[in-house]
């Protein structure tokens, strides 16, 4: 047992204690879904070459539910724990990779915390949250955007999709602390996260999120220290040999790290305090935004431009009168001239083994890398010469005989600007307190299960879409209690 999680687990036990002869008194909160959509074009293939998945035309479906128990102890306690679960079913690509493909099941944690409050339960001027919570700073979100806490700094990746877990409240998307204060209109949260998602895992992080409300404007800003606590300091560097273009010493070698820095600034304004019109609902009119620094540090090739990790998100809850409770469109702007893919991220010599398929990018790095992927990582296997070096005009001589243009198409994997605009259209609409209907209309960073579960190029954690062209739909009905 790590000694974070005895930390934990003594902490609860502490708390549990003080609180034993106190009232408890408990409520059950739950829901259940089902949700379909389809992937309605992609220009590329997840796995390279064209040898991986095609999800043009396939169909997606998940099922799930899940229960909270959330007890209040006394007046200044609270605790909770719920589970959950969901199924999904997949048919990806060629008609022989459709009779091997089959549905996954994946159990979650909704909650496992305990809460100290002073004030008002549910709008405390202080509370302190400890175990595994939700945390979503910018409630506004619908699916681009979380910067700050959602995705790595080196490289700087970003992640979104339909009912995200980072932006699903009712699900525990933090392991760690959170420190709350509240004094007017002014909020600001102190937390410690543990990184359970990506490798190197168990390395702590430390962020700061204040925000202010101003009438209709309210503005906010953060920063994250990501790992700056590393379980393991060994992988948290990699070395890379690189050109410098001086004659005299024609290589260097950068050593990068999956630690960083991360800013972010954001807003919302809600137009309808300014304007006298009946009948708008209640998120209607609102303008909203975020944008983030994914890394403050310009270091090798690979960061040398700041500007490139500055991604910026742009929303607004179009006005339905009732109709909707929200109708949101969000567009994202990105620079990252390298494919969104976290394929490098992994600890090959962990999590794949030789001869196994799929099998991983090749070369095998020792450690998560920092450094994304390159041409010789991505066509590695498919090059007729065994390396990703391209001709004079751009393009790859692959194994089957055939040449592959590269260069300035969505196989540019080092120099890929056709992914740089993102767009969502989200709805959603509750009736009777308990039914909902939601529905998403997307080319965003989505990622599919199961092709994307497992940690490596081989139809693993590369996002879908790479051109405008590319986009999705899907639809959920939910019941909530």
């Amino acid at each position: 047992m790590s000694s974070s999680l005895r930390l934990l687990l003594v902490s609860a036990f502490c708390v549990l204690s003080a609180g034993a002869e106190e009232t408890v008194s408990i409520q059950i909160h739950g829901q259940g879904w089902t949700e379909m959509g389809r992937v309605m074009h992609v220009t590329d293939t997840l796995g390279g070459a064209g040898t991986g998945v095609n999800l043009n035309g396939n169909w997606l479906q998940t099922s799930g539910a899940q229960f909270t128990a959330v007890a209040g102890i006394g007046e200044n306690f609270e605790g909770a724990f719920g589970f959950g679960g969901y199924q999904v079913y997949h048919s990806q690509g060629n008609a022989k990779q459709q009779r091997t493909m089959r549905s996954i099941f994946q159990n979650f944690i909704t909650e496992a915390r305990m809460t100290w409050y002073h004030g008002d339960r549910n709008a405390p001027e202080f509370s302190l949250t400890f175990g595994n919570f939700a945390y979503n700073y910018n409630p506004q979100v619908k699916n681009l955007g979380l910067y700050l806490l959602r995705g790595p700094v080196y490289p700087g990746y970003l992640s979104s999709g339909f009912k995200d877990f980072k932006t699903d409240t009712t699900k525990g998307n933090m392991l760690g602390a959170r420190f709350h204060h509240a004094a007017g209109n002014f909020q600001q949260d102190l937390l410690f996260a543990n990184e359970r998602d990506l490798p190197p895992t168990f390395d702590w992080s430390v962020a700061y999120i204040a925000r202010y409300r101003m009438g209709a404007l309210e503005i906010g800003g953060g920063l994250n220290f990501y790992r700056i606590l590393p379980n393991d300091s060994k992988l948290e560097t990699v070395k890379n040999i690189e050109a410098t273009g001086d004659t005299l010493h024609p290589q260097d070698t950068v050593t990068y790290s999956n630690q960083g820095t991360k800013l972010m600034g954001m807003f919302s304004v809600d137009f309808k305090r300014w304007i006298s019109a009946t009948g708008l609902g209640t998120h209607d009119l609102k303008l909203y935004g975020e944008a983030s620094v994914l890394g403050v540090k310009d270091y090798g090739s690979y960061y040398d431009d700041i500007w490139r990790r500055i991604p910026v998100m742009l929303g607004f809850n179009i006005p339905t009168f009732g109709l909707l409770d929200y109708f949101s469109l969000e567009v994202e702007w990105y620079g990252s001239k390298y494919r969104n893919s976290l394929g490098k991220i992994g600890n090959f010599n962990s999590l794949s083994q030789p001869n196994v398929a799929p099998s991983p990018v090749e070369p095998l790095p020792g450690a998560p890398s920092p450094v994304p992927l390159s041409y010789e990582d991505y066509y590695h296997n498919y090059a007729f010469n065994n390396t990703g070096t391209l001709d004079s005009v751009g393009r790859l001589a692959l194994r089957t005989g055939d040449t592959l243009q590269v260069r300035g198409t969505s196989w540019d994997v080092e120099n890929l600007v056709t992914d740089n605009w993102k767009w969502s259209l989200y709805l959603e609409k509750t009736l009777h307190n308990h039914l909902s209907f939601s529905a998403q209309i997307a080319n965003d960073h989505f990622r599919p299960r199961p092709a994307s579960t497992a940690i490596n190029e081989q139809g693993g954690m590369a996002e879908a879409f790479t051109t405008p062209r590319d986009w999705y739909f899907m639809f959920r009905i939910g019941y909530f209690f």
